[in-house]
């Protein structure tokens, strides 16, 4: 494989329009499907007596970074001209090579395990031109080559198609939370059959109680916690997601620790909300996570079911308009915090109960599609991942 570099471009010929010249940072956006950050050009006319002397960039062909975040690959997709800065970005004109085959070599562990050794720790690494000569890796026939990479461009495919669903997904599920929860007497957006004004009310004026974690000398020691399969999930800030309770790194208590803390014990419905550390933070309550406890990093708001359903308070509390609310109650300055009693002055949307749970229906079947497309994608995800690590070796 031939790998080399350009003739140099210096910083007074560079330009706002014309062919683009790519930086090791412009390489890195692209790789992460960003947009370029300032991006340089230079004039047709230098980039014609520049290819003439080295080479013109083909599409199959590779850049990679040598400098900064190294070893990041760059596909030529088409043979539009291209430049790039020479010493930051190696060429690899892998002439008799599959260039997605080669692209995606370049993102295995095998490389990355190969790259971290050449370049060790504790300083600056590069990649140059040498390493990239010596970088070892095993290719199969060109056949097979193509092959690998059209099965790891369907997989990307996929995958870039999920992530499409999934933004489309949030911004449905954002017009819906901003058009419901407008502010208004009469929201933006209604089912048919209801007519009536929504009402405004705080919440210290409704049924709703609110509870922190705070359980004073009860509160758990170091020898009051356990595992997953001995004890009780103690939720922290960051078990909370975008309105979901999720145990990813979750903490444990005895469950004689837990029979003590009755004041944290959650019931379906509610609502916890973080009034320390990850401020505003929301989970919400299934049937799944009844009995779980809280610590005092939490609060649990409760409402009675005769006036507010907790799922319609959660998305109020999601939307653009409730989160505004919600933060603009922290207290504090080094260590900001959601008091309760501020929480409690918060004015709420109210309608029929019938119409709350319509609402909730709606957007908690979007929540439900937008849950099964995540993992949809993050199933492929691991497929193209074991087969990146099992395919290259």
């Amino acid at each position: 494989m031939e790998i080399g570099s350009v003739k140099r471009i210096h910083m007074n010929e560079w330009k706002n329009t014309g062919v683009p010249f790519f930086r090791a940072r412009d390489i890195v956006a692209k790789f992460n499907n960003k947009k370029i950050s300032d991006p340089i050009y230079i004039s047709e006319e230098t980039y014609n007596s520049n290819i003439l002397k080295s080479g013109k960039v083909k599409k199959g062909q590779l850049l990679i970074t040598g400098v900064g975040t190294i070893g990041i690959p760059y596909l030529i997709t088409d043979d539009s001209p291209l430049y790039f800065k020479d010493g930051n970005v190696i060429w690899l004109k892998n002439n008799n090579y599959d260039g997605n085959f080669i692209f995606y070599f370049f993102t295995t562990n095998l490389f990355k395990n190969y790259l971290f050794k050449i370049t060790g720790t504790g300083t600056v690494g590069t990649y140059t031109i040498e390493n990239a000569k010596k970088t070892p890796i095993s290719t199969p026939q060109i056949n097979e080559q193509i092959k690998i990479g059209k099965l790891f461009n369907i997989l990307e495919n996929l995958l870039a198609l999920y992530e499409r669903k999934l933004k489309l997904l949030s911004q449905v599920k954002k017009y819906f939370l901003d058009n419901l929860f407008a502010e208004k007497e009469y929201p933006n957006l209604r089912f048919k059959g209801f007519t009536d004004a929504w009402e405004k009310i705080k919440l210290k004026d409704t049924q709703t109680t609110l509870t922190d974690g705070n359980y004073a000398n009860l509160y758990p020691k170091p020898a009051d916690m356990t595992d997953a399969d001995k004890g009780i999930p103690f939720l922290t800030g960051g078990n909370l997601k975008n309105g979901i309770l999720d145990l990813e790194n979750a903490k444990y208590i005895t469950k004689e620790k837990h029979s003590q803390l009755k004041s944290g014990h959650l019931e379906e419905d509610d609502i916890v909300i973080a009034v320390r550390g990850s401020l505003g933070e929301l989970g919400y309550v299934t049937k799944q996570n009844i009995d779980w406890n809280i610590n005092s990093q939490l609060a649990i708001i409760r409402t009675s079911k005769n006036e507010l359903i907790g799922k319609f308070l959660l998305y109020f509390f999601l939307s653009s308009k409730g989160k505004s609310k919600l933060l603009s109650r922290q207290t504090g300055t080094a260590l900001k915090q959601l008091p309760l009693q501020q929480l409690k002055t918060i004015v709420v949307p109210k309608t029929l109960l019938l119409e709350q749970q319509k609402i909730s229906n709606i957007l908690k079947t979007i929540d439900k599609t937008i849950s099964f497309y995540k993992g949809k994608q993050q199933h492929f995800a691991e497929i193209k991942n074991t087969l990146l690590n099992t395919m290259f070796i």
